[in-house]
């Protein structure tokens, strides 16, 4: 069995585990190509199905999707674009989505010293 450290999700190399939650955990993640580091949250597919909670992982994911790109007005939008290149730690920014058979990858912006 491979070690965390050589796994890969995408472009990404694993590393070391972040936190664990309800329905999955957080690891640390390394982009192989330009070597950015991330924080990538693995949510179990089962799990989700089993506590019929398709729908709120659907909608969290699109809401984080849209935060930044689709506030709900226009003090909303340069409040929310301030806030964030100022490197507000209250929005994480999501990159991209993956998905596997069994698991919801989520590429996050990684926050150091933070808490998710």
């Amino acid at each position: 069995m491979a070690s965390s450290s050589n796994r890969r999700i995408g472009p990404y190399i694993l590393g070391k585990g972040l936190g664990v939650g309800t329905f999955g955990k957080v690891k640390h993640a390394t982009h192989s190509v330009t070597k950015k580091e991330v924080a990538i949250k693995i949510i179990d597919k089962q799990q989700i199905r089993q506590n019929n909670m398709a729908n709120q992982i659907k909608r969290e994911v699109a809401i984080m999707k849209n935060v930044l790109s689709n506030p709900t007005t226009d003090e909303d939008s340069s409040s929310i674009r301030n806030n964030k290149s100022k490197g507000n730690k209250h929005i994480v920014q999501l990159y991209e989505v993956l998905a596997s058979k069994s698991k919801i990858y989520l590429i996050l912006e990684l926050i150091k010293g933070g808490e998710l």
